[in-house]
């Protein structure tokens, strides 16, 4: 359990980064996380939204949905938040999904993280997420294998990856409509340059 923004631990290791969201529609999204200098792919999150959370902080709810990270945008609005950790797995090379693989273009065993992000005083629950993390990342905690259910969550993101690769493919780029944006590899994503 820790408030330490994944941000932070990634950019520590590697130097600024950047989130892009590849996908976003209702209390879902989905989004990668790169260095900022070379675009090297190091972490794949699939997000999903407490309505209990969205309500009691609308405003940094609006400044996520607008591309920035939970932490980043609660930090800046001066709300605690903290990282309810539920389980950290390594993921073996076989069992990850070939669009994980094709994004992370690395060799080796990923790192699974299934967090909860709670907020303020209270500990409203705001977010539960699904952190799959580059073979070239090394985290701070270690786990075992993963969980059948575990490995059934990162099975379903990676058929989620792979079906928003498809459809953005099938109409050339990117597509917004309302709060929907997926993102394929003809356009940019939604960008937020993460600050340190």
């Amino acid at each position: 359990m820790s408030d330490q923004l994944s941000s932070s631990i990634l950019e520590r290791q590697f130097g600024p980064t950047d989130i892009e969201v590849l996908y976003q529609e209702g209390l879902s999204r989905v989004i990668r996380t790169k260095v900022s200098a070379t675009g090297q792919v190091l972490e794949l999150s699939q997000v999903s939204f407490q309505p209990a959370g969205i309500s009691t902080f609308p405003e940094p709810h609006k400044e996520v949905k607008n591309g920035a990270s939970i932490g980043k945008a609660f930090t800046a609005a001066d709300i605690g938040f903290r990282r309810l950790t539920h389980g950290v797995h390594t993921c073996k090379p076989t069992q990850l999904p070939d669009e994980m693989k094709r994004q992370f273009d690395a060799e080796g065993y990923a790192i699974v993280v299934e967090v909860s992000i709670l907020v303020g005083p209270t500990e409203t629950p705001y977010a539960d997420i699904l952190e799959v993390y580059s073979p070239v990342v090394k985290w701070p905690e270690s786990g075992g294998l993963l969980t059948e259910k575990a490995l059934d969550r990162v099975g379903k993101f990676g058929a989620l990856l792979h079906s928003i690769y498809t459809e953005t493919m099938k109409i050339g780029g990117a597509k917004r409509n309302g709060s929907r944006s997926q993102v394929g590899e003809t356009e940019g994503p939604v960008s937020q340059r993460a600050a340190a």
